[in-house]
């Protein structure tokens, strides 16, 4: 599966320092821990007022996983390494599904 990204930074002040981007495979728009863990990646640092960081990953789909319908969610600084002042915009869905057969 090849996922692309752009990870902003929304906040006036530089991230001060690298963190991940977790992606996940879910059945519903919503990171939750049922969700299954397709990768992750690094980045350095954001620059603040909008500072961006695209990248375009391959994951391979975990064993098991059911036939159906799933959403990918990115998590951004998944292991909190940045304090934030709004720790909850940190994740997003695609906008659909895509099958599995």
């Amino acid at each position: 599966m090849i996922v692309s990204d752009t990870e902003i930074n929304s906040g006036n002040q530089a991230s001060g320092g690298a963190f991940t981007v977790s992606y996940y495979l879910s059945s519903d728009n919503v990171y939750g821990t049922g969700d299954t863990f397709l990768g992750s990646r690094t980045i350095s640092g954001l620059a603040g007022g909008s500072g961006t960081n695209s990248a375009t990953n391959t994951f391979a789909i975990p064993g098991g996983i059911a036939v159906g319908n799933y959403y990918v969610i990115a998590v951004s600084d998944s292991g909190n390494a940045i304090s934030e002042s709004n720790e909850t915009n940190n994740s997003l869905s695609t906008a659909g599904t895509f099958s599995l057969p």
